[in-house]
């Protein structure tokens, strides 16, 4: 596997589970108090997002 490959593949793998991190931190309602619980999923789900974007950047890097 290519180094852009490999970029590529971790975007979209982080970015997918960065999605259902925040679909469990928003479970309780969008404007519903939320708990210490959902503010970690929320958390761990913006790290991920970042995570995705720096390989996705990575990935055009590698391309160009």
């Amino acid at each position: 596997m290519e180094l852009s490959e490999f970029f590529s593949v971790l975007a979209i793998v982080c970015l997918v589970i960065a999605i259902f991190h925040w679909i469990f931190a928003v479970s309780g309602g969008l404007y519903a108090p939320m708990t210490p619980r959902q503010n970690t999923w929320a958390i761990r789900g913006l790290v991920l997002f970042a995570i995705a974007v720096l390989a996705y950047f990575g990935y055009i890097f590698q391309i160009t």
